[in-house]
């Protein structure tokens, strides 16, 4: 007979799509593993007949708890509506949790209209923003912010500042007036500006992220609801981009989401001056052993309250 202690989501079942094509699925990959460690049994609902039911429940509009015929637990994860990675269980299952990324506010009668006609135990959202206001269109139902999360093993933050080749990377989502303001100022002192030219990623495989943010000084990160109003609305929350930075030992140059604020305990971000960019990039790069202290404090802080680890615990001491 084993004295080890029973694993806190031992009996559970962790929904898993089994996507591992686009970047955005290493976070749902990332939340299974971590809830794996702690006994939940992933099951993959990405092929077969469930998907097939999944597909036609979307089709003719019929996403709804049904029939509570399994009291297993079940988490399910989603990143957007319709949701159909957690069908067929959610027909059927009496004890479903749902964790949701990407509600963003010009959805949010979509979701609050799905929320409604199914009965889940308890509804995450990685947002915020999206969370408070969830839980004020749904008083009835047992809603909380759980925020993003990473897996920073892959990411190498293992250089100095001052050992790195790039001086500004700008990836992902960009923003067109920071950029224009700066490059010529990067070109002319010589700085390694490192962006997306044309229709080309910027770093084509994952690995090449790893190595490129293992190279960078200073990487650019802003919120959706910054760069993309019209999608985001006014949610704003802080992305995988902005752990991914952390992990690999680089300085955030953008904007802090309150929720970072408040999830670390302080402004990891250097906000960008947007007065004087170009003198705020001088003052940066030409002094970065000053910044050596917030690289380190950054890093340490990603470790106690923002790996999938971190967060997996903290679910399942909501269940």
């Amino acid at each position: 007979m084993s004295d080890s202690p029973a694993k806190p989501l031992a009996g559970t079942i962790v929904l898993d799509a089994g996507l591992r094509e686009h970047p955005a699925d290493l976070n749902v990959t990332n939340m299974v593993a971590a809830l794996a460690r702690l006994g939940a049994r992933p099951v993959n609902t990405g092929l077969g007949l469930g998907q097939m039911v999944s597909r036609a429940l979307v089709r003719f509009d019929q996403q709804r708890h049904l029939l509570p015929l399994s009291n297993r637990r079940t988490i399910g994860i989603t990143m957007n509506l319709p949701a159909r990675f957690i069908y067929p269980q959610a027909l059927y299952t009496r004890d479903l949790v749902l964790y949701c990324f990407d509600c963003w506010e010009p959805r949010f009668a979509e979701w609050e209209r799905f929320l409604r006609r199914n009965a889940f135990r308890l509804v995450l959202f990685s947002a915020r923003d999206a969370a408070r206001e969830m839980g004020r269109r749904l008083p009835d139902q047992r809603i909380a912010w759980l925020p993003e999360a990473i897996d920073p093993a892959p990411y190498d933050p293992s250089r100095s500042l001052a050992d790195r080749r790039y001086d500004l990377v700008e990836f992902g989502r960009a923003s067109p007036g920071f950029n224009s303001m700066v490059a010529d100022h990067c070109r002319t002192l010589g700085y390694v500006h490192h962006y997306r030219k044309g229709d080309a990623w910027l770093f084509p495989t994952q690995d090449d992220l790893y190595r490129g943010l293992a190279d960078a000084r200073l990487v650019v990160a802003l919120p959706q609801s910054l760069t993309h109003p019209s999608y985001a609305g006014n949610v704003e929350t802080m992305s995988l981009r902005y752990l991914e930075i952390i992990a690999s030992g680089a300085l955030i140059l953008g904007h802090c989401p309150a929720e970072m604020v408040e999830l670390f305990g302080y402004d990891p971000v250097i906000g960008i001056d947007h007065a004087d960019p170009c003198g705020q990039l001088d003052a940066i790069l030409g002094n970065l052993d000053a910044w050596e202290g917030l690289r380190a404090r950054n890093l340490a802080r990603l470790h106690q309250v923002a790996t999938w680890d971190v967060r997996a615990r903290e679910l399942a001491a909501l269940l």
